[in-house]
C-alpha cells in the first residue's frame, strides 16, 4: 500500500511539472509537446491527468526540451538546465521587444541555403533541434545567417531568431532586421536586411551597417514573403 501511495504522491508530483512545461515553454500547445518528445497529444493529456511518464519518455523531456531531470522528478533546482545557457554560450542579441514569454522552445533548423522563403516560413522542415530563450516575444523559429552581408552586427553562422509576418501589407515594422524574399529580374533572392522607409513611392529601403552593402530601393510588391528577426545568437567558437 505505501508503494502505491508513493507511486501516486510521485505521479501528481511529476504531472504538476510538466504542465508547467507545458505553460512556460509550449503556451499552452499541447500537440507541439507531444510532437517534440515523440508521443501522441492523447499521451499528453494522460500526463497532465496523472498518468507517470515511462523512462523513455522523461528521458525525452529531459533531452529535447533542457529539461533539468533532478527538477523534473524531484522539484529541485532550476527547470532548466544550465546546458540550455552553454548553447547560446552569450547573451542573444535582442533586435525586437513586445510582449514577452517568460520561456520558449524555438525549433532550430538546419537549413545551410532558403531559396523558397515562402515555402520555408509556411512548411519548416522536420527538427529535433531547439534552443530555450527567456524573456523574448514569441518567435517562430532559428536558422543560421548565411552570409557576412550584414556584418559585424550580424556574422555568417549567427542564429538568427525570427517570426514569421502573416500579414504583408500591416505586420511590418519599419527600421528591424527582416528575412525576406524579393523577386528581381525575373529571379527571387532571400536577403537579411533592414527595412526602412523609402523616398520613392510604393517601396522600402533595404540597408545594412555594412559599407560593401549598398541601399536598395525595392517596391513593395516585389516582396513575396518576410520574418522579422527578433534575437541572434552568436556563438563564442563561432
Amino acid at each position: 500500500m505505501r508503494n502505491n501511495y508513493t507511486s501516486t504522491i510521485m505521479s501528481r508530483a511529476i504531472s504538476m511539472r510538466i504542465s508547467e512545461i507545458l505553460k512556460g515553454v509550449f503556451h499552452e500547445n499541447k500537440s507541439e509537446f507531444a510532437r517534440v518528445i515523440g508521443v501522441s497529444e492523447g499521451s499528453i493529456r494522460s500526463y497532465l491527468n496523472g498518468t507517470l511518464p515511462k523512462a523513455d519518455v522523461l528521458e525525452r523531456i529531459a533531452t529535447n526540451i533542457a529539461i533539468s531531470c533532478e527538477w523534473l522528478l524531484t522539484g529541485r533546482g532550476e527547470m532548466t538546465t544550465a546546458a540550455v545557457a552553454d548553447t547560446t554560450q552569450t547573451i542573444p542579441t535582442v533586435y525586437s521587444r513586445g510582449r514577452t514569454v517568460p520561456e520558449q522552445a524555438i525549433p532550430v533548423y538546419q537549413t545551410p541555403n532558403i531559396v523558397d522563403l515562402e515555402a520555408f516560413l509556411s512548411t519548416p522542415p522536420e527538427t529535433n533541434d531547439y534552443v530555450s530563450l527567456p524573456k523574448l516575444p514569441r518567435c517562430d523559429g532559428a536558422v543560421a545567417m548565411w552570409s557576412d552581408v550584414m556584418a559585424p552586427e550580424l556574422k555568417s553562422g549567427d542564429l538568427l531568431v525570427y517570426r514569421r509576418v502573416r500579414d504583408l501589407r500591416k505586420g511590418v515594422l519599419l527600421g528591424q532586421i527582416y528575412m525576406l524574399s524579393v523577386e528581381m529580374g525575373g529571379e527571387e533572392f532571400v536577403l537579411v536586411r533592414y527595412v526602412l522607409k523609402s523616398d520613392k513611392e510604393d517601396c522600402v529601403c533595404l540597408t545594412s551597417k555594412n559599407e560593401r552593402a549598398d541601399p536598395q530601393d525595392v517596391p513593395v510588391s516585389t516582396i513575396k514573403a518576410m520574418a522579422m528577426v527578433r534575437a541572434s545568437i552568436r556563438y563564442k567558437n563561432a
